[in-house]
């Protein structure tokens, strides 16, 4: 099989550009079945990356949710009594739980 076919028939199978396909199989000295393998190993590597990615930011996001939150409420507490809370220091493991607890005995529902 010439290269030009091996370039296209691997492009088409596993959907990535003649470009890719191409560098994939020089890569393996030709070979068809361990350039496949080769570019499913890349594909999964990107997914887990693009994964890992969207898992941080969403993350980030609750975390900077929690401590505008706390903010909010120690700017309450000082005007209140007079003393400054450092809530917004504390992890997010931590002001969750404390933020949930009132809402609980709130409703009664324990």
């Amino acid at each position: 099989m010439t290269q030009e076919k091996m370039t296209a028939m691997l492009s088409e199978t596993i959907s990535v550009t003649a470009e890719q396909a191409r560098e994939a199989l020089e890569a393996r000295g030709w070979n068809l079945l361990e350039a496949a393998l080769l570019l499913q190993a890349r594909e999964r590597a990107r997914r887990a990356e693009a994964y890992t990615a969207i898992r941080r930011g969403r993350e980030g996001k609750l975390i900077n949710a929690l401590r505008a939150l706390a903010a909010r409420f120690g700017r309450v507490n000082t005007a209140a009594h007079g003393e400054v809370t450092a809530m917004t220091q504390l992890p997010a493991r931590v002001i969750a739980p404390l933020m949930i607890l009132p809402s609980g005995y709130a409703c009664r529902c324990w």
